[in-house]
């Protein structure tokens, strides 16, 4: 239902066959899914409906979180030739096109958040506009990318706020929009536990990998200060399940426990190598998770 969606939206705000083909390149197949699945779980807790505003709502999320990807994949910010096991938009298409259909997927993002119809779509593309622009994940990127390496653990946590929990508070608080008519800051704070959560467990999962980049050294929060690291993600970890709890989010709870089990078995697969690289008994300082 959401590959539909995306296609419908691409075909709407792009003609041209070229840019079409270029467009479907970066989003399709999907990857995870995650912020559209945030959305459904939440739309399931809360109203017991996935409507076609919620179905909206995903969309654009997808469309803009594929839009970030494009862009972070050029050589003028992280260079990275793969994406979801294939060429990267770049590699395969070359620069220039890849900037432009990044920009194109970033727009076809609010033009389907306009396909709400909800009486609070107004503070819904508030919501939308604050947490991707330049108060938040663009300036996550903006921060990122200017740190050159130089950044406390204190830091990154803050830009992974920004870069990584502001779409996710998007997709967590806006479904809760939707379903209850009304903002709740409960959920906006429950987006930004799950964001940066999400982005913690990926940086441990690229501490699995034996060779790392430059950058990635640089600004993996477990290599700067572990025991920092490890208890901002165990706080995180715990408030968000006390949220849930709190708000007796099943769906939501269950989506994440799948989550956080396929992190559990892949983080302990290859603890040899997290211990390589951070030189620490990491499934001892992980045992609240594991």
């Amino acid at each position: 239902m959401l590959e539909s969606e995306i296609k419908k939206a691409i075909h709407s705000s792009v003609s041209h066959p070229e840019l079409r083909e270029i467009l479907e390149y970066a989003v399709l197949p999907a990857g995870k899914l995650f912020r559209p699945r945030l959305v459904e779980a939440l739309a399931l807790d809360l109203g017991k409906k996935f409507s076609q505003d919620h179905l909206h709502l995903a969309c654009a999320l997808e469309l803009h979180h594929a839009y970030t990807l494009v862009h972070d994949d050029l050589p003028a910010m992280d260079n990275d030739l793969i994406r979801r096991g294939k060429p990267s938009t770049h590699a395969k298409y070359g620069e220039w096109k890849a900037v432009l259909a990044g920009d194109a997927l970033l727009i076809s993002s609010f033009e389907v958040l306009m396909k709400i119809q909800s009486e609070k779509i107004r503070e819904l593309h508030r919501l939308f506009s604050w947490c991707t622009g330049g108060k938040g994940l663009i300036l996550g990127q903006f921060l990122d990318l200017g740190s050159h390496g130089k950044v406390n653990t204190t830091e990154v946590i803050r830009i992974h706020e920004l870069k990584t929990a502001r779409l996710i508070q998007a997709a967590v608080a806006g479904a809760a929009l939707l379903s209850q008519n009304k903002f709740s800051p409960d959920y906006f704070r429950l987006g930004r536990e799950i964001g940066v959560t999400f982005q913690l467990l990926d940086d441990l999962n690229e501490l699995t990998e034996e060779k790392l980049s430059p950058h990635e050294k640089d600004i993996n929060p477990f290599l700067l200060n572990h025991p920092m690291a490890m208890k901002a993600f165990n706080r995180s970890y715990v408030n968000l399940k006390i949220l849930m709890e709190k708000e007796n989010l099943s769906h939501l709870n269950s989506m994440l426990n799948h989550y956080f089990e396929d992190n559990r078995r892949s983080l302990s697969a290859k603890s040899e190598v997290l211990t390589l690289h951070l030189q620490s008994d990491v499934l001892k300082d992980l045992k609240g998770f594991m």
